[in-house]
């Protein structure tokens, strides 16, 4: 069963629009936390068993180097997402390290009205992070159900 922990304004479009409302069409427990404290989501999760977690970058850093980070069980975290801003490198590499259970990706948006465009599977985040960082310069396309490229209209 998939548990999430929502610990960022509601306002926010990925927080409600991609992560929120989705649980809710699925049926998916969800966790609202007031907001993102280290310890309080450190002890969600481990006391929840949540399987998925968004956060800006900023917010899986204060996770990181929270002294509890070690001592809780994040077993149960199986995909880890992040936008809103770049992830420096070394963080992706710490987060890979530190949570080899736990696939991290992104999620971004090119306009604010559409808040997923892009997403990049958690074997793409080294791949692709030093062209994130050095000016969005992404590829997109349009997929079918097998991932063959669909020709543009």
């Amino acid at each position: 069963m998939t548990s999430k922990v929502h610990a960022l304004p509601m306002y926010h479009c990925a927080q409600l629009d991609c992560f929120f409302s989705v649980d809710v069409y699925l049926g998916a427990t969800s966790h609202i936390c007031p907001g993102p404290d280290p310890a309080t989501l450190l002890a969600t999760i481990e006391h929840e068993r949540v399987t998925k977690l968004f956060c800006p970058p900023t917010v899986w850093i204060s996770l990181l180097r929270h002294p509890d980070f070690d001592g809780t069980d994040l077993s149960s975290l199986r995909k880890g997402y992040y936008g809103a801003s770049p992830m420096p490198v070394e963080v992706l590499r710490e987060l890979q390290e530190r949570l080899p259970g736990c696939g991290c990706g992104i999620s971004t948006a090119r306009r604010r009205w559409r808040p997923v465009a892009t997403i990049l599977r958690p074997d793409e985040q080294l791949e692709y992070a030093a062209a994130r960082q050095a000016g969005d310069q992404r590829r997109d396309m349009v997929v079918d159900d097998d991932g063959n490229p669909v020709p543009s209209r």
